[in-house]
């Protein structure tokens, strides 16, 4: 490789969506296609950055001594919805979901259902706009 392709390897890519399948964890073979912007994108890093710091302050909470089960359970519902918000702020959009025989549109009331109600789906949106990798090929 020459040295000077280093030199196209700008942070454009984040400005750019990406969309990937998420494999729906039955054991089956349906796929979910989701479409995310990365936490890297100029045009929302500042919110990513601050909502990441609440969920940090609010997890370091939970390593303090003697925090009640009482406690615990409203922390760990704040970091939820922490985490909620920052779906809605990287989640462009779904394709592939039927309610029925009816495709489920993607609409900010489906999609902010899909990230409150499935947590596994909301992990897998953070954990896909937080890597590099996923916004430099293509």
């Amino acid at each position: 490789m020459d040295l000077s392709q280093l030199k196209n390897t700008s942070d454009e890519q984040f400005k750019k969506d990406v969309t990937f399948d998420l494999l729906i964890p039955d054991g089956g073979t349906d796929e979910l296609e989701i479409t995310i912007k990365s936490v890297r994108n100029p045009d929302i890093k500042p919110k990513f950055s601050k909502l990441i710091n609440s969920v940090t302050k609010e997890s370091a909470k939970l390593d303090k001594p003697k925090v009640s089960d009482v406690a615990a359970t409203a922390i760990n519902a704040k970091i939820a919805e922490l985490e909620i918000d920052i779906c809605k702020l990287i989640f462009v959009s779904f394709k592939g979901l039927t309610d029925g025989d009816k495709p489920l549109a993607s609409n900010d009331k489906n999609k902010e259902m899909l990230v409150t109600d499935y947590e596994w789906i909301r992990k897998a949106i953070v954990d896909k706009a937080t890597s590099a990798d996923a916004f430099y090929q293509g």
